[in-house]
This record gives C-alpha cells, sequence and structure tokens, in this order.
C-alpha cells in the first residue's frame, strides 16, 4: 500500500527477512527479489510476483520460526530491510525501508497477507 499522494513506477525490491531464533537473536531467513517494472498507484495497492531463496538456517532459527507459526494460526511474523528503485515523476528514486511482514505459511505458494513499513531515502 502506498500512503503517499504520487504514484511510482517500481523498477525492483529485494528484501533480507529476518526471524528471531530461539533464544531471541535475530537471524536471516530469506531473500526476496522482486524484480519489478510495475505501477504502484498513489491509492491502493500492487501485487506482484516474486522469487524468495531461503538462507541456510540453524536448528535454533527453525525451532522460533515454527514456533511462531504454531501460536499464530499459520502466519509467520517476520521483519524484512528492503533496498527499493523506482521512479517518481520520472526521476530515479532509492529508498530503503525496514518492514514488518506477516506470511501464509499454510497455502502453496505462501503469501504476505500483510506489509507496513518504515521508508528511508
Amino acid at each position: 500500500v502506498n500512503p503517499n499522494l504520487l504514484s511510482a513506477h517500481v523498477i525492483s525490491i529485494d528484501l533480507i527477512v529476518t526471524h528471531k531464533d530461539a533464544y531471541g537473536q535475530e537471524m536471516e531467513m530469506a531473500k526476496i527479489i522482486v524484480p519489478g517494472n510495475f505501477k504502484l498507484p498513489c491509492k491502493g495497492s500492487s501485487i506482484a510476483k516474486s522469487t524468495m531463496v531461503l538462507s541456510r538456517m540453524s536448528p535454533s532459527l527453525v525451532k522460533g520460526m515454527v514456533s511462531d507459526v504454531q501460536s499464530n494460526n499459520g502466519t509467520l511474523r517476520t521483519k524484512a530491510f528492503s533496498d527499493m528503485k523506482m521512479r517518481v515523476m520520472g526521476v530515479p528514486v532509492e529508498l530503503t525501508a525496514e518492514c514488518l511482514q506477516h506470511i501464509k505459511t499454510d497455502v502453496f505458494p505462501m503469501k504476505i497477507t500483510h506489509i507496513e513499513c518504515q521508508y528511508f531515502v
């Protein structure tokens, strides 16, 4: 969802997804690559296909993720750190973002059902 008043053209989005392990330490669990080339409207949202590449996960991280999914009805709550390249009114813009996201894991393919981000220029 784009809370701004200007539409944007997304060129690419790269995210590092993290989750807390069984001991509460934040660890990388995956990388998500959104190839871009789509419009983000000034009101509403866009749906874009992406590729998730799972990272090598320690048993402690897997235990933390399983615990989260079991206590949240199949939803994994993660953090994501994003680098975004886009054009706004024809001008190239690069943003970074810190996001909280909910991933529905009991469907295939997995689906991000909620994402809330803070953006930084």
